[in-house]
């Protein structure tokens, strides 16, 4: 019977009992792969939203700091502009900056504002991020991607960020505007 099989020879019940398991492995196959693509855009789909909140969150802290010309702290960290009666003030953008580190040192996410026209070169765009900052000026849509940095996958999340008045108290000598 083992020769039959090997020589292509099935009776009606084994061609039938083949093809239909042919028939259930191709289906769970199309299934699994169905299943595992939802997940993955479903995975997305949640990275996007927590990046979006994270970023409405920093935006907001960033915007708080800058309307109140920056805050004082009893410790310098890494960088502050004035010190006074021993308080240091710090900038937006040494708020930013401290906070992305701490994130970053906690396994958490990492993030940072960068520009096209810099005020400090340690906040200089990665080539991604030019090319983002280049579109941004006719086209300004967030954008989002996936991508592998140093082995490991990475989503980043990018929108323009609009000139406000705030903005203008460090930032105004490097020929911003409102808007921009």
């Amino acid at each position: 019977m083992a020769h039959k099989f090997w020589t292509g020879r099935l009776n009606l019940g084994a061609r039938f009992t083949l093809s239909v398991g042919l028939v259930i492995l191709a289906a769970s196959a199309l299934v699994f792969a169905g299943v595992y693509r939802l997940q993955e855009e479903q995975t997305l789909a949640h990275l996007d939203t927590q990046a979006r909140a994270l970023l409405t969150q920093m935006v907001v802290m960033r915007q708080w700091v800058a309307d109140y010309g920056g805050v004082w702290t009893t410790q310098p960290g890494d960088t502050y502009a004035e010190t006074r009666d021993g308080y240091y003030m710090k900038s937006p953008a040494m708020v930013t900056k401290e906070l992305s580190k701490r994130s970053d040192a906690l396994g958490y996410y990492r993030f940072h504002i960068t520009s096209l026209n810099l005020k400090n070169p340690d906040n200089a765009p990665t080539d991604i991020e030019r090319e983002a900052l280049i579109r941004f000026e006719k086209h300004p849509i967030p954008l989002s991607e996936l991508e592998t940095v140093e082995g490991a996958q990475m989503y980043r999340y990018m929108i323009p960020l609009e000139t406000t008045p705030s903005c203008l108290r460090c930032h105004g000598d490097q020929g911003y505007k409102v808007g921009d």
